[in-house]
C-alpha cells in the first residue's frame, strides 16, 4: 500500500478557502494527488482552484467560474461542479481546465453530487429524491423514492467499484428535521436506512463510513 502523505497547505489571501454548511467545498482526486477547492474573494464565492501535491501553489481552474461543490470523476480527468449562480445546474470541466460542459438541470436545488465508477453522476436535490445523469450529460432520472415523512435525499457519495450510493434522508416531523444516513443499491433499487444520524457520509477503504 502507498505511504500516506501529510502536509499543511496555507492558501493565499487571494485564494482563501470558502466553507459552507450545505456544500462540500473541498474535493480530493481519487489518486490523492490533487485538491480542488472553492475560493472566496471579498467575502463572495469566486471560483474553483486546484492544487497538486507536487506543486507549491494552487491555480484557478479555467472554465469553472462561478462554481461550488466540486467532485472528481473516477479517473481524475474531470471535475464536476454546481453553477453558483444557478444551483439546479451541474457542469463538468477538464482537470487541466477548458470549456465547461453542461451535464444536467435538476428540478430543484442540487445538494451534493458524486461520480460513480460506471460513469453515472448522482445528484441530491432539495425536496426530492436522488437523481442520476450520464457523465456525458442528459435528462436526470430518479434513483430513489422519498419514504414516509421524508422531504429530501441529499449529499450522495458513491462507493467505488460498486453500485451502492450513500446519502442522507431528511425527514420532517413535529417542526423538526432529522437527517439519517442511508444507502441505495442502484442495480436492485433497494434502499436501506442505516439508523445513523449525520450528514455528508463518506466510505473509506477500511470498510467504514465517516
Amino acid at each position: 500500500a502507498p505511504m500516506p502523505a501529510r502536509f499543511v497547505y496555507e492558501p493565499s489571501a487571494e485564494a482563501a478557502v470558502s466553507f459552507s454548511v450545505s456544500y462540500r467545498d473541498v474535493a480530493i482526486s481519487p489518486d490523492g494527488r490533487a485538491i480542488a477547492f472553492v475560493t472566496s474573494a471579498g467575502g463572495q464565492r469566486a471560483s474553483l482552484q486546484i492544487r497538486r501535491i507536487d506543486q507549491l501553489e494552487s491555480v484557478p481552474l479555467r472554465g469553472a467560474q462561478p462554481a461550488i461543490s466540486p467532485f472528481f470523476s473516477p479517473d481524475g480527468e474531470w471535475i464536476g461542479f454546481l453553477d453558483s449562480s444557478d444551483l439546479d445546474i451541474v457542469r463538468k470541466v477538464p482537470v487541466l481546465g477548458g470549456p465547461a460542459v453542461h451535464l444536467a438541470k435538476v428540478p430543484s436545488q442540487v445538494l451534493g453530487a458524486t461520480w460513480a465508477s460506471d460513469g453515472v453522476v448522482i445528484l441530491g436535490a432539495r425536496q426530492g429524491p436522488l437523481f442520476a445523469v450520464p457523465e456525458g450529460g442528459g435528462e436526470p432520472g430518479p434513483v430513489t423514492a422519498l419514504g414516509t415523512g421524508e422531504v429530501d435525499h441529499v449529499f450522495p457519495s458513491a462507493i467505488p467499484g460498486t453500485s451502492v450510493v450513500l446519502f442522507v434522508a431528511v425527514s420532517s416531523g413535529r417542526g423538526t428535521l432529522r437527517a439519517q444516513i442511508a444507502a441505495v443499491d442502484r442495480s436492485s433499487g433497494r434502499t436501506e436506512r442505516l439508523k445513523i444520524t449525520g450528514l455528508h457520509p463518506q466510505y473509506v477503504s477500511t470498510g467504514h463510513i465517516i
